[in-house]
């Protein structure tokens, strides 16, 4: 309806009490960019609100019509620069808030703090591919933003998108493809533990994480210890963090880090948290050949390395560092006994793995991608339940 202009019902009342739709709950306005006026009444009953290539103006009128909005989807409305005060004002019952190719759009809203107080029933935020989304707040607030209701939040190719200050009730942060992206903060202090359970950052070639209102420029872990899931990929200048912190993540699982060129530590003493049982390393600063001998918890059960010009040429395993199968040098990588899945990538100096199957008694599946001199497996005794992959 590219030609709609206005929409108006006479029902014979004020518009603003009258009630047009009195079951409507869910409203769909799509391709309406002429619409400029809606005059249909008050619509109390309407929950769902899907708005896509229409006007602000639209977005305005469409969300006085109802106080009990739980879910707000927007895309491609031209004009949209933020959420003012006279949209937020609405939207005290939202809970679930999706943006999408918001071209116009610089920022979310003027204020952190005065937008979490007018949406309080927010529980889910997602905004996709708004390249001109700057920042969520105009003004920044100087301190950690009280928030009870806000758990999960999405902000995926905002290509102009610098900085974030994830709220401290957040459980489940993504942040993808924000090439801008330098800082990403958290709200919750050292005296205070965050909900934060997931965590995932991807393709942010320039992002640094740090907690605040600490001033630093590592990703510490200050205040995670409540972190399940971490995910870091392809950020190209996320510098180095203290490892002595992997040790208060006690409920971190699964932990997935690699394309990250400019971390340069490389967990000296085998640092890492007490219960992980899944672990995708590779592509760090530091090849993995000078790493020293890492003391792998006895939970870890999957282990994915990335080893491209990392100097590995061979592996061993070792119930701990002090009892490794093999004389190791600095060349050979120690592997824990306890794996049930074991994958490695691109080792294109190792020649052998055979000697190294029969010490690995629990692995199920074994995973040999791109490391052509590997050709003893054919004839290679290993644990009798045990698949081979072997691929280029």
């Amino acid at each position: 309806m590219k030609g709609w202009q206005r929409w108006s019902i006479n029902s014979g009342d004020d518009h603003r009490t009258s009630r047009s739709f009195p079951r409507l709950h869910r409203m769909y306005l799509i391709n309406c960019p002429e619409l400029a006026e809606v005059s249909i009444g008050l619509i109390p009953s309407l929950r769902v609100l899907y708005i896509q290539e229409c006007s602000e103006a639209v977005l305005r009128s469409m969300v006085g019509l109802s106080s009990s909005l739980v879910e707000l989807k927007m895309l491609n409305v031209k004009g949209l620069t933020q959420l003012h005060g006279e949209v937020l004002m609405h939207l005290r019952a939202l809970e679930d808030l999706y943006i999408k190719n918001c071209d116009d759009l610089r920022y979310l809203w003027e204020q952190e703090s005065d937008a979490y107080n007018r949406l309080v029933s927010l529980q889910k935020m997602e905004v996709r591919w708004c390249k001109n989304l700057v920042s969520s707040a105009k003004k920044e607030d100087n301190f950690g933003i009280n928030m009870e209701s806000l758990k999960r939040v999405e902000l995926c190719y905002c290509d102009a998108l610098e900085s974030y200050n994830c709220p401290n009730s957040v459980e489940r942060l993504e942040i993808t493809n924000c090439g801008s992206m330098t800082s990403l903060t958290f709200s919750a202090v050292q005296e205070h533990s965050s909900p934060l359970t997931e965590l995932m950052v991807g393709d942010c070639d320039n992002i640094q994480l740090q907690p605040k209102p600490i001033p630093v420029k590592d990703f510490r872990f200050l205040s995670m210890s409540r972190l399940t899931y971490l995910f870091i990929n392809n950020c190209k200048n996320l510098k180095s963090y203290s490892h002595e912190h992997f040790q208060i993540l006690t409920s971190l699982e699964l932990m997935f880090m690699y394309g990250c060129p400019s971390v340069d530590y490389s967990f000296p003493c085998g640092v890492w948290p007490p219960n992980l049982s899944k672990l995708r390393i590779g592509g760090l600063n530091k090849p993995m050949s000078k790493w020293g001998p890492q003391n792998f918890p006895t939970s870890l059960v999957e282990l994915e390395l990335y080893g491209k010009n990392l100097g590995v040429d061979s592996f061993s395993v070792s119930d701990n560092v002090r009892n490794p199968t093999t004389t190791s040098s600095s060349s050979t990588f120690l592997l824990p006994p306890s794996l049930v899945s074991l994958a490695i990538n691109a080792f294109t100096d190792v020649e052998s793995f055979s000697e190294v199957l029969p010490h690995l008694p629990c692995l199920k599946r074994l995973h040999i991608i791109s490391c052509p001199k590997i050709t003893d497996l054919k004839t290679t005794s290993g644990p009798s339940n045990l698949t081979i992959y072997v691929g280029k």
